[in-house]
C-alpha cells in the first residue's frame, strides 16, 4: 500500500523529503521502538528510495546512511536484513544504471 501512495504523492513528498527522512529515522533509532516499527520504517525507506529519482535522493544520503548502518548492526536478523535492502537501494542511487 505505501509504495502506491509514494508514487502518487511523489511531487509533494519531494518538498518535505528531508523532514520525512528525519522523522522516519527517528522512529528507527529510538530505543523505545518495537522491532516491528523498525522493520516497517526500513521497509518504508526502501519504498521511498525506489520511488524517487537519484537526483532527489543524493543530497540526503549523508543523513540516510548513518541511520541505516546503525540498523545493520541490530541484533535482530529481520531488522538487519531490511537495513541491507535499504543499503542496496542506496548503492543503486549512488550509481544509477545508464
Amino acid at each position: 500500500m505505501n509504495i502506491e501512495m509514494l508514487y502518487c504523492l511523489r511531487l509533494i513528498i519531494h518538498q518535505y523529503f528531508i523532514l520525512l527522512i528525519l522523522l522516519v529515522f527517528f522512529c528507527s533509532r529510538d530505543q523505545q521502538s518495537t522491532s516491528n516499527m523498525k522493520i516497517d520504517t526500513l521497509n518504508f525507506m526502501t519504498s521511498l528510495l525506489n520511488s524517487h529519482s537519484p537526483q532527489v535522493l543524493q543530497p540526503h544520503l549523508g543523513t540516510i546512511i548513518p541511520a541505516v548502518i546503525t540498523a545493520v548492526d541490530d541484533s535482530f536478523y529481520r531488522i538487519t536484513s531490511e537495513a541491507l535492502l535499504v543499503l542496496n537501494c542506496i548503492v543503486k542511487t549512488t550509481k544509477p544504471s545508464e
